[in-house]
């Protein structure tokens, strides 16, 4: 029988790699989407995964109080750089129609105006419905 390894020698269990899983991502966009004052439950003002011709879908759709599309919110794994979605960002808001396009990890957050702004710029959150 072999005695039981000392606890200095036993090593710990692999921790889970939350922080390069994009649900966990999308956990903190639900939770920075509230701080902005929207409710990610209401269908209406926050459409998850909504799907595109083709079979493509946002990851977020935004709709203003009128309940028209607003903006678009590419999100992205915090382990991933977040241009890596500025393309999949630019359609998106092009095929819905909104000028505003977001790319999002949960921890940093890049807005574009597409009628003004030439590229994707940090910004310190996500704006709310009304800014």
């Amino acid at each position: 029988r072999t005695p039981p390894t000392p606890p200095e020698r036993r090593r710990a269990p692999p921790k889970p790699a939350l922080l390069s899983n994009e649900a966990f991502s999308r956990v903190l966009i639900d939770a920075q989407l509230r701080d902005a004052g929207w409710d990610p439950t209401d269908g209406r003002a926050v459409r998850f995964e909504y799907v595109l011709p083709g079979l493509t879908r946002i990851d977020y759709l935004l709709n203003g109080a009128n309940g028209r599309p607003l903006a678009v919110i590419e999100a992205k794994r915090a382990s991933r750089a977040l241009g890596e979605g500025e393309a999949q960002a630019i359609a998106y808001a092009r095929a819905v129609g909104v000028p505003f396009a977001f790319l999002a990890n949960g921890e940093e957050v890049r807005f574009r105006d597409l009628g003004r702004d030439a590229h994707f710029r940090p910004v310190a959150t996500l704006f709310g419905q009304d800014e």
